[in-house]
């Protein structure tokens, strides 16, 4: 026979049940609530014994690179996360920390993710109670973004450290409110002579390291109102007592709170000397310039009373005005002798105009000209002496005048120097060509004399530019003058704001262009096509001239 149920009984195991209901409710909610919190840290929690892992969050699942928690709790061993070369160091710690043993709560190491990346964490160990038996947690900060500024900031250092030690200039740090040196590289010391315990922790004050007393208060102000200084020259002293010339740059760095100053100097003590004696040599060389100029002027003037006498002499003989020298040879050495003076003249009016274009004394007067006069008037000049080297020589010229402005004695002087360097050095049989047209785009003004001659090297060519360059040696050449024809002529036609351009080949001949600039051009419709002209040919002596 069942026995009666008390109903007073069964209200109370009910009233228990719905209690127990209510507190597993309460704790899941608490469970769940919990997970949240621990999901929702930013740092990595691993909860183990040292091998399976018993809790993680979903941050070290994101940390580790996996796909879910579920995979992270199916790990055989989560100490292999570690890093190879940490894994020894941290199973000691999990070891200790299971055991109780002593063991850190703070520390820094290396893991790797799924894909094989390192990655630095931050981490705080310790001991807990996992169902009853003890367990490790740690929670872990991915600090590798720190790691790698860190590194990045001690190779600069590094960097930074070896420059300052293996630069060849002197480096200094001195505090920017006394002048103390904090520090100073090795230059600094090999090229001031003084020692490492006689500067550091001293001013400049102190050991006397300026020459002039302000010279620090001068550069402080400089880097308050410019933040810098560049090359700013100094004079320092030396132990020894000897001064040296020094240019310094200034910047101004902070180091723990305190305003340094980071020299950096350069010896210029013998580049100064250096500049001091050119500066004195081209002073002197100047002086003597000047000499040479006035003697020369002196000179000349000397010698045009007396060679002028010569030639009216020697002119008045070699014509026998006043009736027969009674000898054929005494009219032929006076003839001789007239030709030498002139060629004397020429040689001090080359020198004298020469002069006077290197001092800028010689003044132009620009008249309006065209091309075909100056050439034409030149090759009346130079015909005789062409005729006598049985030469030809041809002109080429624009169809329509090519008018400008330029100098005509001078312009003239210029060309009769290129033709007469052109007869002396052709051959017989040779051609040689004068002319004249307009740079096509420019308006620049171009007179070129070309020849069939022996030609030049590179090197003879600026031998030639030069006041007295021959292109031979006087001791082996077969031709006569003073080496003052083309230097003569350049400074001429650059006292015209023109070039003059010598193209030459040994055995090929020589092109001089003289390029006058637009300025100089007048206004013309003219068309530029050139147009050669070879003049009416006659024999004489077995070859042919030009004919004017």
């Amino acid at each position: 026979m069942t026995e009666p149920i008390d109903v007073m009984d069964a209200a109370a195991r009910i009233r228990e049940l719905e209690q127990e209901v209510v507190r597993l409710r309460a704790a899941q909610s608490a469970a769940s609530q919990l997970h949240a919190i621990l999901d929702g840290s930013p740092q990595a929690i691993l909860i183990h014994r040292g091998a399976a892992p018993l809790y993680v969050n979903l941050s070290f699942v994101r940390l580790v690179g996996l796909a879910s928690r579920e995979e992270a709790l199916r790990l055989p061993n989560c100490i292999e996360v570690a890093h190879p070369e940490d894994r020894a160091f941290v199973i000691g710690q999990v070891e200790a920390r299971i055991a109780g043993r002593g063991f850190l709560q703070h520390y820094e190491a290396r893991i790797l993710d799924t894909k094989g990346a390192t990655i630095w964490v931050d981490c705080y160990a310790s001991r807990i109670v996992w169902d009853g038996e003890p367990a490790a947690m740690v929670t872990m900060t991915d600090i590798t973004l720190r790691k790698k500024i860190e590194a990045a900031q001690r190779r600069s250092e590094k960097l930074l450290s070896t420059v300052f030690r293996m630069s060849p200039d002197p480096i200094s740090l001195t505090t920017m409110k006394d002048g103390r040196y904090v520090d100073v590289n090795e230059s600094f010391l090999k090229a001031l002579g003084w020692r490492r315990a006689d500067v550091v922790g001293r001013t400049s004050t102190e050991i006397g390291f300026w020459k002039d007393s302000d010279f620090r208060q001068r550069m402080v102000e400089a880097l308050k109102r410019d933040g810098f200084v560049r090359d700013l020259p100094g004079k320092v002293r030396q132990p020894n007592g000897e001064v040296r010339d020094f240019i310094y740059s200034v910047d101004v760095i902070q180091f723990e709170e305190e305003n340094l100053l980071l020299g950096i100097g350069r010896d210029v003590t013998e580049l100064k000397r250096s500049a001091d004696r050119l500066r004195e040599s081209m002073e002197s060389a100047e002086l003597a310039n000047r000499a040479k100029s006035e003697f020369l002027a002196n000179m000349s003037h000397e010698l045009r009373t007396p060679l002028n006498a010569i030639l009216g002499f020697s002119e008045i003989i070699g014509g026998e005005m006043f009736g027969p020298t009674g000898h054929p040879r005494y009219v032929d050495y006076a003839k001789d002798i007239y030709t030498s003076g002139r060629m004397l003249l020429q040689i001090i009016d080359d020198l004298l105009d020469l002069s006077r274009v290197e001092h800028g004394k010689l003044e132009l007067h620009p008249e309006r000209l065209t091309a075909k006069d100056v050439i034409e008037g030149c090759l009346r000049l130079v015909d005789g002496r062409a005729r006598d080297a049985r030469l030809r020589i041809a002109t080429e010229l624009p169809e329509l005048p090519l008018r400008f402005e330029a100098d005509p004695l001078r312009l003239r002087q210029v060309l009769l120097n290129l033709l007469t360097n052109a007869i002396k050095f052709t051959p017989a049989g040779g051609n040689i060509t004068i002319g004249a047209n307009r740079i096509d785009g420019s308006g620049e003004i171009r007179f070129f004399v070309a020849d069939t001659g022996i030609g030049m090297t590179e090197a003879e060519m600026a031998l030639a530019l030069q006041p007295f360059g021959q292109a031979a040696n006087a001791m082996t050449r077969e031709h006569s003058g003073a080496g003052l024809g083309v230097p003569l002529a350049k400074g001429l036609v650059e006292l015209h704001g023109g070039t003059l351009v010598i193209e030459s080949k040994p055995s090929q001949g020589t092109r001089v262009t003289v390029t006058l600039p637009e300025a100089r051009r007048l206004p013309a419709a003219e068309p530029n096509r050139p147009v050669r002209v070879q003049h009416q040919a006659g024999i004489t002596a077995g070859g042919f001239v030009a004919r004017g």
